[in-house]
């Protein structure tokens, strides 16, 4: 009991320690626009432009007042229509759901104490495709980048910032050359320790 007391108070005490470095826990929530882009298809089928949500729990570790490196897990869930003629029919859509679990990696440029510029990679895992999907697997290494303003009060910081994503730029398997595109805007609270 006594050992495991000493333990505590180190593990606490090194916790302390480790505070006076420019760590940031972050809550996001973000609402987006996605397209499925089609990179020279022949055919008489297309995509709609559709809404989705993302929710995220990143860290963030500051280098320099000017740098600091960003990565997480975030969850994506968006709509997917995709939209064809058929003869005789007609316009006919076909309905279907993109959602993924999103590794970032990304690089954040601060300026002008409030702004920043970020720019990194997503390791992306599509969670529901099946045969049936409207849209080819995603799962694979995206890019992100966007800009953002932050400010923080103590501890606390909150930020907005726009964004957009390139997914599957190199997939984890084979398949059509179809890339889920989004442009939207994230919001977060963070702590910093």
């Amino acid at each position: 009991m006594r050992s495991a007391f000493i333990i505590l108070i180190l593990a606490l005490l090194s916790v302390h320690a480790y505070s006076q470095s420019k760590n940031t826990v972050s809550l996001v929530y973000g609402e987006a626009s996605y397209d499925v882009a089609i990179w020279g298809v022949i055919g008489d089928f297309g995509y709609k432009q559709t809404t989705g949500n993302i929710y995220g729990l990143n860290y963030s570790r500051n280098f320099t007042r000017m740098f600091s490196l960003e990565t997480g897990l975030n969850y994506s869930n968006s709509q997917v229509v995709e939209s064809s003629i058929v003869g005789g029919i007609g316009e006919i859509y076909h309905y279907g759901t993109i959602k993924m679990l999103s590794v970032p990696a990304i690089g954040k440029f601060t300026f002008f104490k409030y702004l920043y510029a970020d720019i990194g990679l997503n390791i992306d895992f599509q969670t529901d495709y099946t045969s049936n999907s409207p849209a080819p697997d995603q799962s694979g290494i995206g890019m992100e980048t966007g800009v953002g303003a932050k400010y923080s009060f103590r501890k606390v910081m909150l930020f907005v910032n726009p964004f957009w994503q390139f997914h599957s730029v190199i997939r984890f398997n084979k398949g059509e050359n179809f890339n889920l595109l989004d442009s939207g805007v994230k919001f977060g609270v963070g702590y910093s320790f």
